[in-house]
């Protein structure tokens, strides 16, 4: 992994932001940056280590800030109860899911996403 990747890495996962990360990523020359990996296994802020598309937008998010739209994860997390049922449509990568069973494991849920990617 190149050098600017990880320095990028650093500061936007130290920089207390406190919310509008992903709009960062998209209103400066962050939205350029590329990797040469296809796939990569990023460690997100809630602990979870999923693989991702590094050079797709959700996927530099989570490489850059270990996280991507915290409040719907947190919200799932404190409304579910044990044994919930969950339909995750258009769940990409399965971040909410994931996050999601990590808390409440007695759950089941359906990740579906059309994308073939």
């Amino acid at each position: 992994m190149r050098l600017i990747h990880k320095i990028c890495r650093g500061l936007m996962r130290c920089y207390p932001f406190a919310r509008g990360r992903g709009f960062i990523l998209l209103r400066t020359p962050l939205r350029r940056l590329r990797f040469d990996e296809e796939t990569l296994v990023v460690r997100c802020k809630r602990g979870l280590s999923l693989r991702i598309l590094p050079n797709d937008y959700i996927g530099r998010c989570l490489y850059l800030t270990g996280q991507f739209v915290d409040e719907i994860q947190q919200l799932l997390v404190e409304i579910s109860l044990p044994d919930d049922r969950v339909l995750d449509i258009g769940a990409n990568i399965g971040l909410v899911s994931c996050t999601l069973l990590r808390v409440n494991p007695s759950c089941r849920i359906v990740a579906v996403e059309p994308q073939p990617r």
